[in-house]
Order: structure tokens, then sequence, then C-alpha cells
């Protein structure tokens, strides 16, 4: 899957590609195939770059334009996770398999929050 906001954002910070791969800890080839959607991004190393640049995860990701959150409730609705992931799931013509897959995770998790019983 590929975020083109990942290319834009490390430009804008006038960033080499070396210089994001040491600091997500991999090869820059690692972060050239995640950068360029050839390979999938682990969701950890995701929430690592967007911590790292102060972005959301649903910027780098197209999802929204709203660069940060202010959060100030740190409860997090599965329900509302579920929406998202469905959401995305269906702007990128993506299966629930390719979802969790891509996170890492099970289709009972994505569907436990999409049922709002996680």
């Amino acid at each position: 899957m590929k975020f083109e906001r990942m290319k834009y954002i490390r430009e804008d910070k006038d960033l080499t590609q070396k210089q994001i791969a040491i600091i997500l800890g991999v090869e820059r080839s690692t972060y050239t195939g995640w950068e360029t959607g050839k390979d999938t991004i682990p969701l950890r190393k995701l929430s690592q770059l967007c911590d790292f640049y102060n972005v959301s995860i649903d910027y780098i990701t197209g999802l929204s334009n709203i660069r940060s959150y202010n959060i100030t409730n740190t409860n997090i609705n599965p329900k509302d996770v579920g929406k998202r992931l469905k959401h995305l799931r269906l702007i990128n013509n993506l299966k629930q398999k390719d979802i969790f897959t891509f996170l890492n995770t099970t289709l009972q998790l994505i569907l436990l929050m999409k049922l709002e019983k996680y």
C-alpha cells in the first residue's frame, strides 16, 4: 500500500530516505520499499514514523487532511477504529484480509472492533 505523503513529508523536512531509515532502525532499501508502496510498512514502524513527524496516521495514509490531532481523551473507541479501517479498505479497494495482514493482526480482532466487542 503506497502512502504518497510519506515521501512528501520527508522531502518537506529535507530528509533523505537513509536518514529516515536510520531513525526507524531499518535498511534504506526497506524504507524505500515502504515509500514506493512496493512493500508494506508494519504498523509499529508507521506509528513510529508518524510520531517522529508529529502527524497522525490518518494524515500520512491520506484518510485526513488534518496533520495532527490534539488528543485530550486517551480512550480509544474500538468501534471508531473499525469504522476507519473499513473506510480505508473501501477507498483503497482492499479486502479484509489485506487490512489484517497489513496490520499484522487477525480477522477476528478486526471484526470484534467493528462490532464494538473488543
